[in-house]
């Protein structure tokens, strides 16, 4: 229920109306569905011939890149990035149990194929402690839901050069949103653009902001990264 669709649609294609009025316009819809239809298969053809080509009929969406971290999170229980390179002996089930793809093996020499954090497919949910059931080695201990919403694992940082909000007054704001903990706020910056300010009290590092931040996906802006990462920090705490 963003309706951020109505604000950027350069077309002025998308509208809601009442229930009411949309009954009255049934019957001139049914008649130009089939008109639709095909219209629809040609503009599917056109689609995958512009994203092959790009040939500028819609905009190319490209894999976002992992950001350049200088600790890199791990995940609530484990205490911190020390105890869990000292304990995991990357027997691989925390990733494999991640249902958000977000654990991932590592290829440092110095932490090979022990889990790692990245928000590209998705973010470490609240509601979630898969990784810490299963972990047999005490790299990661248990957690219950309760103690994990409010485990520190890392801080949010923006970058105001790349946020599409901060540096070109676009209107997005899904990493405030989106944040489960409720720590980014949206405000007026010096040059009168909204932007992103992350409270890092607030923040528990759960990598929501970085997952649904468009900025490094779409095609049109420079940017390969999200404007928002996640920062670990070397020591858990409790919030």
């Amino acid at each position: 229920m963003c309706f951020d669709c109505l604000n950027n649609c350069s077309q002025k294609a998308i509208r809601y109306v009442h229930p009411s009025k949309e009954k009255r316009q049934t019957k001139s819809v049914a008649g130009r569905r089939s008109f639709i239809t095909t219209s629809a298969v040609v503009a599917a053809s056109l689609a995958a011939n512009a994203l092959e080509g790009g040939d500028g009929m819609l905009a190319p969406v490209k894999n976002k890149k992992r950001p350049l971290r200088t600790v890199n999170p791990v995940p609530a229980g484990a205490l911190g990035i020390d105890n869990l390179r000292a304990h995991c002996t990357a027997c691989q089930l925390c990733i494999r149990s991640c249902p958000e793809g977000v654990l991932q093996p590592s290829t440092d020499l110095d932490s090979f194929m022990q889990p790692g954090m990245w928000f590209n497919e998705g973010y470490c949910r609240p509601e979630c402690n898969k990784c810490s059931e299963l972990c047999p080695a005490g790299a990661i201990n248990p957690v219950s839901l309760e103690e994990k919403s409010s485990i520190k694992i890392g801080t949010a940082v923006v970058d105001t050069e790349t946020c599409i909000s901060a540096s070109a007054g676009q209107h997005c704001g899904l990493c405030s949103r989106s944040c489960p903990a409720g720590a980014i706020s949206m405000v007026k910056g010096d040059n009168g653009n909204m932007r992103p300010v992350v409270n890092e009290e607030a923040c528990i590092g759960c990598g929501s902001c970085e997952y649904h931040c468009p900025v490094g996906t779409a095609g049109h802006i420079r940017s390969d990264r999200a404007a928002i990462h996640v920062e670990g920090i070397l020591r858990h705490r409790t919030i």
